[in-house]
């Protein structure tokens, strides 16, 4: 029996490790949008290599994270991660569009909504995987 509860123990912990490592990311793609929307105010060419570059760590970040996740699981969870990361990716290449093009105008808003949608169903299934309660009051359930 002891074993057990420090199976589950360890098991939660990885789980804990890898879902903050996904909000880590998170946090990373949408540090990288914003500061594409900091340039595209000043000038409507290429982007800079230095936000490329923010743009590819901030998904290497997110892959990274995702790998983690799919060692831990469960799969509820990873579905989530994984929309996540896609609409974060989505955020991303949409704030890159110059704002004079049309894609940007028109697709911003749909970007910005689907990706706190998923934002929202990932903490939902982590917390459901972690064993939290989601009626907000954060307790541990037995």
């Amino acid at each position: 029996m002891q074993i057990r509860k420090e199976d589950e123990r360890w098991r939660r912990d990885q789980r804990h490790t890898a879902y903050q490592a996904m909000f880590r990311a998170d946090m990373a793609q949408q540090a990288a949008a914003k500061a594409v929307i900091g340039e595209r105010h000043t000038h409507d060419d290429e982007l800079s290599p230095e936000l490329k570059s923010l743009i590819t760590e901030a998904h290497e970040e997110a892959l990274a994270a995702l790998s983690l996740i799919e060692l831990c699981g469960p799969l509820p969870v990873l579905e989530a991660a994984e929309e996540l990361e896609r609409a974060g990716l989505a955020l991303m290449q949409v704030y890159s569009f110059p704002r004079s093009q049309e894609n940007f105008t028109s697709e911003a808003p749909r970007a910005t909504a689907r990706h706190w949608a998923a934002l929202k169903a990932f903490r939902t299934a982590a917390r459901d995987a972690l064993g939290y309660s989601n009626s907000g009051d954060w307790a541990a359930t037995s």
